[in-house]
């Protein structure tokens, strides 16, 4: 299962490039002026419990980590939050949405994000309907990557052993004359 992993050193501080191509996927059903309050940005925020930081704290983009079990999904009063079986991801449906945020209170991720305005709460759903998430394909320093648990756990083994070897000075002949 493919999912979005973020690679702190590749993240720009402040380029938010992610957040408005959320947005914006979000948002291209609706008008064209249609205010940018329609949805509320994805948060990005400094939290030691995302599963695949690099041991320091760094803004990343929140999304849904599909927990097992999903706190967020025992606590859905209205049962707008399934676990889908197959393939483990929660999903969400608006319409059966009361508003309670409950959800938001026990998400331990902050994953779940409340609209006062339009009394739902809504997460990252990754784009299903697209090849890959908007933030990934916005994302102009690389920072986000959206692969397989295997491939991505290859290419930072990778990485590691190439920081790691050691650079041998090239040997000179002696010149001839």
């Amino acid at each position: 299962m493919r999912e979005i992993f973020f690679v702190p050193e590749r993240c720009l501080p402040g380029c938010n490039a992610c957040q408005m191509a959320c947005v914006a996927e979000h948002l291209k059903n609706k008008g064209l002026l249609s205010p940018l309050s329609g949805l509320p940005f994805p948060k990005k925020r400094q939290t030691p419990l995302y599963k695949h930081s690099v041991r320091r704290f760094f803004p990343h983009p929140l999304r849904c980590l599909h927990c097992d079990p999903p706190r967020c999904v025992e606590s859905c009063l209205s049962g707008s939050l399934i676990k889908n079986e197959t393939n483990g991801r929660v999903g969400n449906n608006l319409e059966q949405c009361i508003g309670c945020f409950m959800c938001v209170a026990h998400c331990p991720y902050g994953a779940v994000i409340p609209t006062p305005a339009e009394h739902v709460s809504i997460k990252c759903d990754g784009c299903l309907w697209s090849k890959a998430p908007a933030c990934v394909r916005a994302c102009p320093s690389g920072a986000l990557v959206f692969t397989d648990s295997e491939t991505h756990a290859e290419t930072l083994e990778t990485q590691i052993r190439f920081k790691k070897r050691k650079i041998q000075p090239p040997r000179l002949s002696p010149a001839r004359v």
